[in-house]
Parts: C-alpha cells; sequence; structure tokens
C-alpha cells in the first residue's frame, strides 16, 4: 500500500504509565525548561525560541497527562470471550483473524491490514464499511506488546486531520471464567461524540469477534 502511515505522536507512551512514571517525565521536562532558562556560557541569555519549545513540551505533557486521566475522554468496556488468552490476543494481532471481525457490524465487507505486532512497529487496518466500495483505513504504533496478557496501541484515522490528534488503546486479556475477560480501554478523546461513536464501534467490534468464537469453538483460526 503506498499511503504513508501516520506519524506517532504517542508511539511509545503507555497508556498503562503510573503516577510516579507520569510525575518523572514532568518533572524531567522542568529541569530542562529550567536549563534553557539558564544564560549561556558568557552570561548570554538563551535564545527565545529554544525556551519557547521547553514550554510548549512541558505545557503538551500536562494536557496529555490530564487528558488521559479524565474519565469522560475514555471507553472502558469488558467482554467475556469463549476462548484462551492465547487464541483470543492471536486475533488481535494476525490480519487473517481480524478479517472478519475487526469491523463494527456483520454489514461490513473483510477487514484487510498489515500489522508488525511488536513494541514500535506499525499497523494499518482498512474497513469496508456498508454502502461503501473504498476501505476506510485506521493506523498506529504498537506501545506494548506483552502476549498474550497486553496489547496497547496508538489510534489514528486517515486522512490525519489538525486538531483531532491519536488517541490511545489498550486491551487486557484475563483468564476467567473458561475463556478470557477480555477489558478494553480507548482514552484521550477531547470530543464527546467521538468518543460516543467509538464506543458503538468496539462494541459492535468485540460482540462480533465473541460470535466468532461461539461459533467454531475453541479452534478459532487454528
Amino acid at each position: 500500500m503506498d499511503k504513508s502511515l501516520i506519524g506517532p505522536t504517542l508511539a511509545h507512551d503507555d497508556a498503562a504509565a503510573d503516577e510516579e512514571g507520569l510525575a518523572g517525565d514532568e518533572r524531567r521536562l522542568r529541569r530542562g525548561e529550567e536549563r534553557h532558562r539558564r544564560p549561556d556560557v558568557g552570561g548570554r541569555p538563551p535564545p527565545p525560541e529554544r525556551g519557547r519549545r521547553y514550554q510548549e513540551a512541558l505545557l503538551l505533557h500536562r494536557d496529555i497527562t490530564d487528558l488521559a486521566r479524565m474519565p469522560e475522554s475514555t471507553i472502558r468496556i469488558e467482554k467475556h470471550i469463549p476462548a484462551p488468552p492465547e487464541q483470543v490476543f492471536a486475533a488481535w494481532t494476525d490480519p487473517d483473524r481480524m478479517a472478519d471481525w475487526y469491523a463494527p457490524s456483520d454489514d461490513c465487507g473483510p477487514t484487510i491490514g498489515e500489522v508488525d505486532s511488536q513494541v514500535g512497529g506499525a499497523y494499518r487496518i482498512g474497513m469496508l464499511l456498508p454502502g461503501r466500495t473504498d476501505h476506510r483505513f485506521v493506523s498506529g504504533h504498537y506501545c506494548r506488546v506483552d502476549a498474550p496478557r497486553t496489547l496497547s496501541f496508538t489510534w489514528g484515522w486517515e486522512p490525519y486531520q489538525s486538531g483531532w490528534p491519536e488517541t490511545q488503546v489498550t486491551v487486557e486479556f484475563r483468564p476467567g471464567g473458561g475463556g478470557t475477560d477480555l477489558v478494553l480501554t480507548h482514552e484521550r478523546f477531547r470530543d464527546e461524540a467521538d468518543k460516543d461513536r467509538h464506543a458503538e464501534g468496539w462494541q459492535g467490534c468485540l460482540d462480533r469477534l465473541r460470535r466468532k468464537f461461539d461459533r467454531v469453538g475453541r479452534k478459532f483460526g487454528g
């Protein structure tokens, strides 16, 4: 495919970072800001542009951190899947297995994709929505790949639109009830309507995934 992937503005940011890690990031940014306030060798003040960039980086970090912690900016969905975590995890990282569930409804056509499921690796998924003849693509980079427990990745629709930054998806695969208790968290939404659309879409995807395992049992994709 000749379309380039969306650049990962948060590609290596961990959606599950704890309070101490985030605070440490902010302390490092503050130290960098203080260093660049100090006079250069010879007593000259630092260039205004350099100080401005550090201030912008600090403000952006605060904005992202605060947004990640706001319940109103986050989707959380739990779904029991009747298959072991190893098989459910594989269904999220193998394009062939994603083809017939990774879209919001059974009216969608086959999903296509390219996946490099390692930390820093890219993915690009095309969904054929009802009434369309061309795929709509979403792409991003993997931030955490801990098979078969956790998968985390950035999420951005193509083409990229200014003012609509990437969001973050984390999927947890927990053994339970003879299968997998899947927990999906999608965070950093800046728009309520956009968050609601994604919540509806993910519900549809996960219902399709559960039905797929229901139909073919634990040998799904095997």
